[in-house]
């Protein structure tokens, strides 16, 4: 029902409350500022229309409910008059188009995202609803076993009432991974178990009541009725009809209202969509072609059967059920009462066992710190030096602050793991080489402070994040590593990730071709023209359908005057992006408190070396992460295990007694090692062998024959080498001629303000380093840790606002955040200035300083 309205207070869009009064006519509320939606007094009345004025189809609107929401757009309000509770997103998987994005938009208001088998999209929906100001409905449609076990694959549509709803769908939909049979099964013993919170719908007519109903089997549909109401409550069960014109439908429905009488049950229409807009039929024809690999002129291919299968407006709904519109009000009542909550923003740490005479966590982790502290450096000078006990003093009192003392546990028991069984592991890798704590565990092998790394680039104490370690090991022996973890900790607390493949622009205007019937040379000739890389302005930009045709001349030119190009392309602009394949993130691990269905869904995945299937996340790494559910990156390098059977080789020949070589023993400062590589051996070399990256190393060397092979100067060679893997990038790459260059001629070089001296002179005046940008803010404008963090990362995801913010903080301070400013503390304003530009121009594209040596170390 769609009124004539307008009102000053009204944004566009903007959705209002009506609500019948006392006197038969109805309020129009608008909802306050921080007002709760479900919750009346929030809702202001600010019009009053005549009642006479709600009459739909000959009824009464408000014939059944007392409110309703409409939207207010120009100059109308639109009524809803029901809620999509059975529909699909893009994953259904090479069965349904519409995207996340595209669903929210489409919402009127409240929308279920249903999804065959599995709740892959459920928080990015969940997320987007939420952001949209939306109402989200959680599910999924099951297929599941009949009673007798006898049957498989009946649908079933199951939907979260409330945050423990939520859990218990994610518990249904692992379960029926782990019962695969040509699809996910759950059991009737599943849904009984984990009923708590759910409301469940017959589902389609490939439902198992609907089936028995065309059946004629009445009796079986009572006695199935009562087995649901049994497990779920009569209040959480309903019967579901839908009309796309299908003759079996309508028996389904005739048999649904009559048991719907018997029962007492509510009925509710739905529309099964598997696409956005009425006119996506002939896109989501070829979508199912790609899936089953036919052509559209294959008279056996997959289509589905009738119509109406997008998402349908309130008008569409209303025409579409004129004669039953209480199935409509029922849609609505169904959604008020549903209010699912996922469980983000928390952290859900393993719980790591500790051995006899500690109180904690933290206690023991200390222990384990200072042990590992006397080992690295008693002896030299850094086991009495003030920095390095205060710096052990204060990382571990920010993790303890933090929380997150059993992360570090767990990390340094899998890594003595893998040493004492003869595991090649890494020097480490990213942000966790900036901190002493992870060096003195043995996680790392690099000690931070002589290369000026940053612990609060690894661990902010001012914005608390989980903690991330990236680990090396052999890429033959990574499982070993795996498998200790999974026993230790339990097998259902320990999951791989999920990862997504997408149709992209070269493969999907193949598949698109092939699906039209053109030969093959017709989608290479398209795809060819699709470029590798784009670039925009100098910058590289996503290679998408769209950005071609914008960038390509060749490829616009194409499009324009070939007709079947252009239908090829546009139907591949509708579908590229949507995901086509499932996999196993290459190294995430996810170890949980307790089964890891507890707190994320789980599919199983077949396993083409073993044959079986390996239990991976429904969600992504950064959902995951998102759910506080601890996540561990087990690299297997071939590197490694290149390391492993070379130094078995050299041990194999050395003689009985003789001290056997380790990877730790080689030194990062062999004069040997860099005149080898400065000549261009660098074949099969990791990070080097690329024919650019070798002539940088003859460049960064030619002067090592002048050389006297100090300790100094090879601390320096491993400091030019960092250096080069960091440099020889999109960006700091116009940098190496100045590196070069000031290397060649040290004494020429001129700091504009004294105190960049010591920060820079390792890489020759030149900003190489995040690090190298968080101890300038620091030491000249009087940064917190946090805060010069928190310009760091403003750099690396480019954000222009929060740039600008940190820039005028670092020429006049804040007097809030207690930062004095580059200017009140001496430095010359136009030089300032100048600075704070070639660090922001430099800052978008530099290197982490720990990544550039986690690289160097492998090569070293």
């Amino acid at each position: 029902m769609i009124l004539h309205f307008t009102h000053p207070e009204l944004t566009e869009k903007e959705r209002v409350l009506l609500t019948l009064n006392k006197e038969g006519n109805v309020d129009v509320r608008k909802r306050k500022e921080g007002g709760k939606e479900e919750v009346l007094e929030d809702w202001s009345v600010i019009d009053t229309l005549p009642g006479q004025g709600f009459h739909e189809n000959g009824r009464h609107l408000f014939k059944n409910r007392k409110q309703f929401f409409a939207i207010a757009e120009n100059g109308l309000l639109n009524i809803v008059r029901y809620v999509n509770l059975h529909g699909h997103s893009e994953y259904s998987i090479l069965d349904c188009i519409s995207r996340i994005s595209d669903i929210v938009k489409k919402a009127e208001w409240a929308i279920a995202v249903t999804d065959h088998g599995n709740m892959f999209g459920s928080l990015e929906f969940y997320k987007a609803m939420k952001k949209a100001g939306k109402k989200p409905i959680i599910g999924f449609e099951a297929y599941h076993y009949s009673r007798d076990m006898e049957e498989k694959s009946h649908h079933i549509v199951l939907l979260a009432k409330n945050a423990k709803g939520v859990k218990n769908l994610f518990k249904m939909t692992s379960n029926g991974y782990h019962n695969f049979n040509s699809k996910p099964q759950i059991t009737w013993e599943d849904m009984k178990k984990h009923s708590e919170g759910v409301v469940c719908l017959s589902a389609c007519i490939a439902g198992e009541i609907p089936q028995a109903i065309i059946r004629g089997d009445m009796d079986k549909a009572r006695d199935l009725i009562q087995g649901m109401i049994d497990i779920f409550g009569k209040e959480n069960y309903y019967l579901e009809i839908q009309r796309h014109g299908l003759a079996e439908e309508k028996v389904v429905e005739e048999g649904v209202f009559q048991l719907a009488d018997e029962f007492g049950l509510k009925v509710v229409a739905t529309t099964d969509s598997h696409m956005t807009n009425i006119d996506d039929k002939d896109v989501h024809d070829i979508h199912l072609c790609i899936g089953t690999k036919r052509t559209l002129d294959d008279p056996n291919r997959w289509s589905f059967d009738g119509d109406g299968y997008h998402i349908h407006t309130s008008a569409e709904m209303v025409k579409r059920f004129d004669d039953v519109p209480d199935v409509l009000d029922n849609t609505l009542d169904l959604a008020e009462m549903l209010h699912p909550e996922l469980d983000t923003g928390n952290v859900y740490m393993p719980h790591f066992p500790l051995p006899e005479g500690f109180k904690d966590e933290n206690d023991y982790l200390k222990h384990l710190v200072m042990k590992g502290f006397e080992k690295r450096f008693e002896g030299k000078p850094a086991f009495t030096s003030p920095e390095y006990h205060e710096r052990i003093e204060f990382e571990l009192e920010t993790v303890k602050k933090m929380g997150f003392p059993g992360y570090f546990l767990i990390v340094e028991d899998f890594v003595s793991y893998a040493k004492n069984r003869g595991i090649p592991v890494g020097p480490g890798r990213g942000s966790a080489c900036g901190s002493l704590l992870t060096y003195c565990l043995g996680i790392t092998n690099v000690d931070p402070i002589p290369f000026g790394l940053l612990f609060e680039r690894f661990l902010n104490p001012d914005r608390i994040s989980m903690p991330d370690i990236d680990i090396d090991f052999s890429d033959t022996r990574r499982e070993e590593v795996i498998n200790y973890v999974r026993e230790k900790y339990g097998h259902e607390a320990v999951s791989g990730v999920i990862t997504f493949g997408r149709m992209k622009a070269k493969s999907v205007v193949r598949d698109v071709a092939r699906v039209m019937g053109f030969p093959t040379a017709f989608g290479d000739r398209i795809a060819k023209l699709v470029p590798n890389k784009l670039e925009e302005n100098g910058n590289n930009v996503k290679v998408t359908l769209p950005n071609v045709l914008r960038l390509s001349t060749e490829f616009k030119r194409l499009y324009k005057a070939e007709p079947d190009v252009k239908k090829v392309v546009d139907f591949g602009i509708r579908l590229e992006g949507l995901p086509r394949t499932l996999s196993q993130h290459a190294c995430a691990i996810l170890i949980s408190p307790s089964a890891v269905s507890d707190y994320i869904p789980l599919v199983t995945l077949k396993n083409r070396q073993t044959g079986g299937r390996d239990t991976v996340t429904q969600f992504t790494m950064g959902e995951c992460e998102e759910m506080g559910i601890l996540k561990m990156d087990f690299l297997g390098l071939r590197t490694m295990g290149v390391f492993e059977r070379a130094l078995n080789y050299i041990n194999a020949m050395k003689k009985t007694g003789e001290k056997p070589l380790f990877l730790d023993d080689i030194s990062i400062g062999d004069h040997n090692v860099y005149d080898f590589i400065s000549k261009g051996n660098t074949a099969g070399v990791f990070q080097l062998e690329s024919p650019g990256m070798t002539g940088l190393m003859g460049q960064l060397y030619q002067d090592i024959h002048k050389m006297k092979g100090t300790k100094e100067e090879g601390i320096q060679l491993f400091e030019r080498l960092v250096a080069g893997v960091s440099l020889y990038r999109p960006g700091p790459m116009d940098e190496i001629p100045n590196y070069v260059k000031n290397m060649l001629t040290p004494h020429g070089i001129h700091y504009d303000i004294p105190e960049l001296e010591d920060i820079l002179k390792p890489t020759y005046n030149v900003i190489v380093y995040q690090e190298q940008v968080m101890h300038i803010v620091r030491q000249l404008a009087g940064f917190s840790k946090g805060d010069a963090d928190g310009v760091r990362k403003s750099m690396g995801k480019k954000l222009e606002d929060l740039l600008n913010m940190y820039g005028e903080y670092f020429l006049y301070g804040n007097k809030e955040k207690a930062i004095s400013g580059a200017i009140a503390n001496g430095v010359d304003e136009e030089m300032a200035k100048e600075l704070w530009e070639r660090m922001k121009k430099f800052g978008l594209y530099a290197s982490i300083g720990a990544l550039g040596l986690k690289d160097s170390r492998k090569i070293g």
